[in-house]
């Protein structure tokens, strides 16, 4: 199991010790944009062109109830995991904005940051669709003061589930049995506190057979 970490571990040692200037994190932070939109770009064409074969659509759900969703591969082949990873470059592009400069900051900043919102949406992730309203409300209070700033993100985010950024689930439907699972996770760490049930061993101990959708409790 140690070979699961060590590319973890190898890709946090190389950043850590390449970009410890802010151009660095800037070229880091582009390259995985580029990354991104190479696979928002992918599941487009495969959705565009109903290709269900795709490794870069999931379809979800029966009849009226189906959905398709943008997914990556390896640690991003889960539509949630897709999600995020798009949510968490948006902020990361205003690293570059420059004051007047209207032209380049919405080429460079503005431009990328609504094709990655656009992502997430297709992703039909509801933490995703949470994270991104969190970014907006954090990310306005000092300038618009929290009242206004909450105003806007309640309203994107009645604005996005009308438009069916959750893929027509309700944001409080327990999919797969989550709050169960979350549950069987909390038992498992008062049984081993110390050491665990080892890496990617959850599902075989939840009766679903599936992980918990949850970070902390993973």
């Amino acid at each position: 199991k140690v070979m699961d970490y060590l590319p973890i571990f190898i890709v946090f040692y190389f950043i850590a010790v390449g970009c410890r200037t802010l151009f660095q994190l800037k070229i880091m932070v582009y390259v995985l944009v580029a990354v991104a939109l190479f696979i928002f770009l992918q599941g487009a064409i495969a959705d565009h062109t109903h290709d269900v074969m795709s490794h870069y659509l999931v379809a979800e759900g029966r009849g009226e109830d189906l959905v398709y969703r943008y997914k990556g591969l390896g640690v991003l082949s889960d539509p949630n995991d897709l999600a995020e990873f798009f949510v968490t470059l948006i902020p990361m592009l205003w690293i570059r904005w420059k004051p007047g400069s209207y032209l380049s900051n919405f080429i460079f900043t503005i431009l990328p940051a609504m094709i990655l919102a656009v992502g997430m949406y297709f992703t039909h992730s509801r933490g995703g669709l949470i994270a991104l309203v969190a970014i907006l409300l954090f990310g306005l209070k000092n300038k618009l003061g929290y009242v206004l700033s909450a105003i806007l993100a309640a309203g994107l985010f009645a604005g996005m589930l009308a438009m069916g950024a959750s893929g027509g689930r309700g944001m409080d439907q327990d999919d797969g049995g989550r709050v169960a699972a979350w549950s069987t996770g909390l038992e498992l760490f008062r049984a081993h506190p110390l050491i665990g049930i080892g890496i990617d061993q959850f599902p075989e101990h939840n009766e679903t057979g599936h992980t918990a959708h949850n970070s902390y409790i993973l």
